[in-house]
């Protein structure tokens, strides 16, 4: 059985958090007028550099992203963000749900052809941060799990197969010992039909917007 790893990149907002987006009766607060933070994909970065941890080309790519979807720069770019109004937070908070919807994808695939985990090792900057943990938890509908200093795992797996190498530990299965579980996410079940619903959009609106990307970047 395999055990997923995931790694999203660089600590997320915990300002969404704020909001509770999925309350009945929620409304974006925003009014029609687009706020100033996405003039430029310089002013979106630049926000998101004083919020996220690291990943100086990560926020790049995402603040290029953000920006040429709004402003309609890309014809093979949709951002699905919500209702007339949405802000920042809610732009922001539809990325990241769409890269964890994504995950589920793979990993809805990968079941296909092997049994996995129903529990998730996630690493990386991102896992810094809780919301992003609950997110990735409540989109997948699967239990989350983080270590200490996460951002830094990559050494850690080095330091790990050298100690292995040199005979430091016996084998690579002492690792688990060496790197306990930090924090436990488990998924919000309330939120389930909400979430199964949105993810059957995702998909639905890849698999009909594939053929137009084909012939719009053709």
């Amino acid at each position: 059985m395999s055990v997923p790893v995931f790694n999203l990149g660089g600590n997320y907002m915990n300002t969404i958090n704020n909001n509770n987006f999925y309350d009945f009766g929620y409304k974006p607060t925003n009014t029609y007028q687009m706020p100033a933070i996405f003039d430029t994909p310089k002013t979106i970065y630049d926000y998101l550099n004083s919020h996220l941890y690291g990943h100086i080309e990560y926020k790049k790519v995402i603040s290029t992203f953000i920006w040429k979807a709004i402003h309609g720069r890309t014809p093979g770019t949709i951002l699905v963000a919500g209702e007339s109004g949405s802000g920042k937070s809610e732009m922001i908070r539809a990325v990241y749900e769409g890269v964890c919807f994504h995950l589920r994808w793979f990993l809805e695939t990968q079941e296909k052809k092997i049994q996995t985990s129903k529990t998730l090792r996630f690493v990386g900057g991102g896992a810094l941060s809780d919301v992003t943990c609950q997110i990735l938890a409540d989109c997948t509908g699967r239990t989350v799990e983080t270590v200490d200093s996460p951002q830094n795992i990559g050494a850690v797996g080095a330091a790990i197969t050298i100690a292995v190498g040199t005979g430091i530990i016996d084998d690579i299965t002492q690792a688990k010992k060496l790197i306990p579980v930090a924090k436990t996410f488990i998924p919000d079940y309330s939120l389930k039909s909400v979430y199964d619903r949105n993810y059957e959009a995702y998909v639905n609106l890849y698999k009909s917007n594939k053929k137009i990307f084909a012939l719009l970047n053709g």
